[in-house]
């Protein structure tokens, strides 16, 4: 979330941002490494780098079990001490459940929504890709079918939930209670009127996809999703400060590439609507 940070206290104080560090990694080149460790260590297991923070893994690339490891909260701790980037590295590797069987069990009680962006999709195999279960959200985000566990997140396939007897309707029904139950805690910290998101299990980006998040009577309010850890939210009702600069934040962290979102969430009477920045730059 250290970035975030950044973003937003450049954005309070309307400095340029000059703040970032040259010398660190970004999501993307930390993650690169990431997997060059992990395909070292365990070189019978087939790697793949699905977007800036996420690797997909398996015993074969066409497998549809494929689990999905996150490195947003590897590198979080990265960014709070750089020298330590072997370390953080290596930790996190030795406890990952590589080389051991997805648990495929309990799928009824497991399976979950996530919300990601269309790369998500456009970078993996395409027959994985085929046998992704997902659904449009808002904008050109998708609703991703995942099966959660203590460790990882794994895709949800057709043949999996064929073998549970159960059909795709009947499946994302059961994801809504999951997720709403399964998300845990959500707990917020606020900068200066922006709420940034979490919740206790790492399942915040489900948040958006719950009917009760966007309904009528909750007051207007944008949104936007940040990485896999976390969200940020600000009211919208009249004009404020806080708005502003919570649009200010999304846009700059949006086109560089440093956000999940690809657009940021508006919800107005209980209805979804997308906003996509344009770079200042271009002019109107």
């Amino acid at each position: 979330m250290r970035i975030l940070v950044l973003y937003l206290l450049a954005s309070i104080v309307a400095l340029p941002q000059t703040f970032a560090e040259n010398d660190l990694l970004s999501i993307e080149e930390f993650t690169q490494r990431f997997l060059l460790e992990a395909q070292d260590r365990h070189p019978d297991i087939d790697f793949d780098q699905v977007d800036a923070g996420t690797i997909s893994y398996g015993q074969d690339e066409d497998a549809d079990d494929r689990g999905m490891m996150f490195t947003d909260y590897a590198y979080d701790l990265y960014l709070e001490d750089p020298d330590q980037l072997i370390d953080v590295i290596d930790q996190w590797i030795s406890a990952l459940p590589l080389g051991e069987e997805i648990d495929l069990s309990d799928v009824a009680n497991r399976v979950v929504v996530v919300i990601r962006p269309p790369s998500y999709l456009t970078s993996v195999h395409e027959d994985l890709r085929k046998e992704t279960i997902h659904r449009p959200f808002v904008g050109d985000m998708v609703a991703i079918m995942m099966l959660d566990s203590p460790e990882a997140l794994s895709t949800v396939s057709f043949k999996l939930l064929e073998e549970n007897n159960l059909t795709v309707d009947e499946a994302f029904i059961l994801a809504e209670s999951n997720s709403r139950r399964l998300i845990g805690e959500v707990y917020s910290e606020d900068y200066n009127g922006i709420e940034v998101l979490g919740s206790s299990n790492g399942l915040i980006t489900s948040l958006p996809w719950l009917p009760e998040t966007c309904r009528e009577g909750v007051p207007p309010f944008a949104m936007m999703i940040i990485d896999r850890e976390y969200v940020m939210r600000v009211d919208t009702t009249g004009e404020s400060e806080a708005f502003r600069i919570f649009m200010q934040a999304a846009t700059e962290m949006i086109l560089a590439n440093e956000a999940l979102g690809t657009g940021v969430f508006m919800c107005s009477n209980g209805t979804w609507v997308f906003a996509t920045p344009t770079d200042p730059s271009e002019g109107p």
